[in-house]
């Protein structure tokens, strides 16, 4: 959203890099967390919506480290 981007043209640029099963599905999925990414797919992300891949698993270190405190106590 904040790249005012859709799911359709971040499915193409994400195509254009070489990412085949990038759709606008995949890329639906893949934000409501319905299918995994790898590796190559987040470097992917990141450099299509021009971010560091760290701004991009922020939210996520921050949910891990949740759960982390939660287990603890």
């Amino acid at each position: 959203m904040k790249r005012h981007c859709t799911q359709r043209t971040l499915a193409d640029k994400l195509r254009d890099l070489g990412c085949r099963q990038a759709t606008r599905s995949w890329v639906s999925k893949v934000e409501s967390r319905q299918v995994a990414v790898n590796d190559y797919h987040l470097i992917l992300l990141a450099k299509t919506l021009n971010i560091q891949l760290t701004e991009l698993l922020a939210p996520l270190a921050r949910q891990a480290a949740e759960i982390g405190k939660k287990h603890r106590n």
